[in-house]
């Protein structure tokens, strides 16, 4: 049967949404710290450019390693069509029979961050996408390498 799988000690979907809660904090901690306008909004910029970098980062390989878990020996290929990464993913997701809220992939695929305020709620809608994948997952033990 063909859906996600948590196994024993490797990466879930919980493991990618502390990742992102942990980014946040210290950005917010670092953006507090600064007076400068220009120095507050280039790191605002490159703090939302590298969160949803990393998202879609993790999302390829978080799917990729769910196919070698379900015992598929090929990847997803992110270059057919014309479809951006979050259309993608979302695709890719519903292959496991998994329906992730669409609410969370338009948020993903509509960020943009002008405040602190905006870039800590948008990290948590990340880190949401990440925990409602992890409802989905069963749990599979395997031997220990």
């Amino acid at each position: 049967m063909v859906g996600l799988i948590r196994p024993y000690l490797k990466y879930s979907a919980y493991h990618y949404g502390l990742r992102v809660q942990k980014e946040a904090s210290a950005t917010k901690r670092t953006l507090e710290t600064t007076n400068e306008s220009w120095v507050y909004d280039a790191i605002l910029e490159k703090a939302w450019s590298r969160l949803y970098s990393e998202w879609e980062t993790n999302i390829k390989q978080y799917l990729k390693d769910q196919r070698e878990w379900n015992g598929f020996e090929d990847d997803f290929d992110w270059s057919i069509g014309d479809f951006d990464n979050v259309e993608r993913a979302e695709a890719s997701i519903r292959c496991f029979g998994v329906e992730v809220p669409t609410a969370f992939m338009a948020d993903i695929k509509k960020m943009k961050t002008s405040s602190v305020e905006e870039y800590l709620l948008q990290s948590k809608q990340i880190e949401k996408f990440w925990y409602e994948l992890e409802r989905f997952e069963k749990f599979r033990l395997e031997p220990y390498p």
